[in-house]
Order: C-alpha cells, then sequence, then structure tokens
C-alpha cells in the first residue's frame, strides 16, 4: 500500500509540473505573438509618419538622398521603442508608406478635397519626357555608392 501512495504522489507532482511547463510555454508564444503585432504597427505607424515628416522638410531632395533622410530618421525613432529592423524591411515599409500617402492624396484631391497637413495645391505640370521612378534595389545601390 505504500508502494501506491508513493506513486501516487509522485505522479501527482509530474503531471503538475507538465502542467505548469505546458502553460509556460503557450504564455510565452502569446507574448511572442502579441509582441510581433505591436512592434509591426509600431513600425508602420513610424514609417507612415516618418514619409509625412520627410516629405514636409525635405522639399528639394528627391530619390536617394529622401530614401536616405527617411531611413535615418525612422531608423532614429524605432530605436527610441527598442524595436529592430532590416534594411530591407524598412525600405519596404516606407516604400509602402509612401504610396499610402500618394494613393490617400491622389484620391481626395481627385474628390476636390484637402488632406490636413498636406500643402494644398494645383495639379502637376506635365513633365514633357516622364523618367520612370527608380526601383527599391537601385536606390539602395545607389545610396551604398554614396558611402
Amino acid at each position: 500500500m505504500n508502494l501506491m501512495n508513493f506513486m501516487n504522489q509522485y505522479i501527482n507532482q509530474i503531471i503538475l509540473a507538465l502542467i505548469l511547463a505546458l502553460a509556460a510555454f503557450l504564455g510565452a508564444q502569446l507574448k511572442n505573438l502579441y509582441k510581433k503585432y505591436v512592434n509591426t504597427e509600431i513600425k508602420q505607424a513610424i514609417c507612415r509618419d516618418t514619409v509625412r515628416y520627410i516629405e514636409q522638410v525635405y522639399k528639394d531632395i528627391h530619390g536617394p538622398e529622401k530614401l536616405a533622410q527617411a531611413m535615418a530618421k525612422a531608423s532614429e525613432l524605432l530605436q527610441g521603442y527598442g524595436i529592430t529592423i532590416s534594411e530591407s524591411e524598412l525600405v519596404t515599409m516606407l516604400e509602402a508608406a509612401v504610396n499610402e500617402f500618394n494613393n490617400a492624396f491622389a484620391k481626395d484631391y481627385s474628390q476636390g478635397q484637402h488632406l490636413p497637413g498636406v500643402p494644398a495645391f494645383g495639379p502637376a505640370v506635365e513633365d514633357p519626357d516622364p523618367v520612370p521612378a527608380p526601383s527599391v534595389s537601385e536606390i539602395i545601390a545607389d545610396m551604398k555608392d554614396i558611402d
């Protein structure tokens, strides 16, 4: 009889330990998912704000120079939150924010509305020889040549 009590006691402790380990594992996984989601939201918000800032402050620069300024500012802000980001992810998120900014402006402008925080001005004069926008890889290559 003592052997049965002895085994039951340890079996219960082993089961309890396994349940606690499983709960700790699930808690850590939920925390990682939450952190990933929140970090992504913060990254997107910072990229959107950075694009607005760069468009407002650096009106005289374009292309790789403007991207370099945006990357520097966004990296600085993300570091303030303790968030790390790869160069390619940052370029992608900034380009997506620029696209979102341009689409929102074009949509509201075509409907005769004015976006808050965006200067109101007339339609752009058509460039007689439009130049295609550089690709992300060309911008990154140009940035590396600056060094």
